[in-house]
């Protein structure tokens, strides 16, 4: 109504001025003010329909989400996992009063050995951390949620992630797992509310100048939500604190196979890969065909630390509605792993994080020209490789522009003259290396 009266009223306007350019401008210009804003957003039923299409795009129809009925017909298989049978190897559980940073070190990081840490969030703030309430705390932070099939995030409002919270029936929901919490501002004051535990103050990583990867996440996981058998990039340990719910973890030993670990054999045709489907179907087939092997369990209580150390295999899925902060880290007992993981995968993060430590970190930078030098590994090596590799593919595409233009039949095309032009662009090895040997001696390491 207010829209047909915004319409008659512009004609009258219309009409009174006799330009026709000002009655048009005029007419749109007062029906847009007259509409409602909120004919103009999404609602969040839009927003997630959306959102569940762009992450999984093997489904044909939003019905998939809830076709293995693990919130209605097998939601009580989903509570058994509430519990854990008896006799099923568990991990050590300790109080961080009754240890120092140096025997933390000695027995769980040297050893290598996941652990649950009691009595390290005493001191943190206290807050309500449960998942409605953090939601309606920071109702406009967009946090992701989600990938699409390029990589990039899916990201909703926290204010729509509640309202999909509270009458989601997917079988494995969505999962706010977001790492820019702390460089957002309305959300950056979540890292004042809790400290890193001392057990995990050292972090080698931090030398990393420019281009580290993501390393910490505040999550939001609503029931049945989870993450699936995976081990954490880069060869590094991680810390788990958990707020508020539940959740349950499966840890394999690092020297297990991935074959046995994923249980890729044991997936039947129609089922999921999802986390709640490998800990109710999955993990029980590789239990019963491989009972030799060491699966641990544990279900992690609110305030409850997890340290898993690195190279450890782990799933996990939330029992409740969860929320908790996790970060990924380099020390000593996991340098030696993960410098030779990082410097194959990323040469060139590699020779800045070596730069830095050079200056800041002395006793790792002799470990990195130690680990070089006994492998033999030669770092301005690996930059050549990777450089020339950018560049086969740069000039491959500019052949294939080429090709395009010519069959198009541009006009006035000259060949060699655009070849020419853009290949200066593109830096040979030799010039891309030399850029780089001022890099001290990490370029010559090894």
């Amino acid at each position: 109504d207010l829209s047909k009266k915004a319409a008659s009223f512009t004609q009258e306007i219309g009409r009174a001025s006799g330009n026709r350019a000002s009655f048009l401008y005029i007419s749109f210009t007062l029906i847009i003010l007259f509409i409602p804003v909120s004919s103009f957003h999404m609602s969040w039923e839009e927003i997630f329909n959306s959102a569940r299409k762009e992450s999984r795009t093997d489904f044909k129809k939003l019905s998939d989400w809830k076709k293995d009925g693990f919130s209605s017909t097998r939601y009580a298989d989903f509570k058994k996992l509430r519990k854990i049978s008896k006799g099923t190897p568990g991990i050590p559980q300790i109080n961080y009063a009754d240890y120092t940073k140096e025997k933390f070190f000695e027995e769980f990081d040297l050893t290598r050995t996941p652990c649950i840490i009691k009595g390290a969030m005493d001191s943190w703030a206290k807050k309500d951390w449960s998942l409605n309430a953090v939601c309606k705390r920071y109702p406009d932070a967009e946090m992701k949620c989600g990938e699409k099939d390029s990589g990039s995030a899916i990201k909703v409002k926290l204010s729509d992630f509640r309202q999909y919270c509270e009458s989601n029936q997917d079988d494995s929901p969505l999962y706010v797992f977001d790492s820019n919490f702390g460089s957002r501002p309305s959300t950056t004051e979540i890292k004042s509310f809790y400290s890193i535990p001392k057990f995990f103050e050292t972090d080698l990583f931090k030398h990393v100048e420019k281009g580290r990867p993501p390393h910490k996440w505040f999550l939001i996981g609503p029931e049945r939500s989870g993450t699936t058998m995976h081990i954490d990039p880069n060869k590094s340990s991680a810390w788990n604190a958990l707020f508020t719910g539940t959740k349950r973890w499966a840890l394999f030993p690092p020297k297990t196979l991935k074959a046995i670990v994923k249980g890729t054999k044991y997936v039947k045709k129609d089922e999921d890969d999802e986390a709640i489907q490998y800990f109710i179907d999955i993990l029980p087939r590789i239990k019963e065909n491989h009972p030799d092997k060491e699966i641990l369990e544990v279900i992690q209580k609110p305030g409850e630390i997890i340290f898993v150390p690195s190279g450890w295999w782990h799933a996990v899925i939330n029992l409740e509605d969860t929320t908790a902060v996790t970060q990924n880290f380099t020390n000593f007992s996991n340098f030696d792993s993960c410098w030779e993981d990082v410097r194959t995968g990323r040469p060139c993060m590699a020779l800045r994080w070596l730069n830095t430590l050079e200056k800041e970190c002395p006793k790792a930078a002799h470990r990195v020209h130690q680990l070089n030098k006994m492998s033999r590994f030669d770092m301005r090596e690996k930059q050549r490789e990777r450089h020339q590799r950018r560049r086969v593919k740069k000039v491959r595409k500019i052949e294939k522009r080429i090709r395009q233009k010519k069959k198009k039949g541009v006009k006035n095309f000259n060949e060699e003259e655009y070849r020419a032009k853009r290949m200066k662009r593109i830096r040979s090895p030799s010039q891309s290396s030399s850029s780089s040997s001022s890099s001290s001696s990490s370029s010559s390491s090894g």
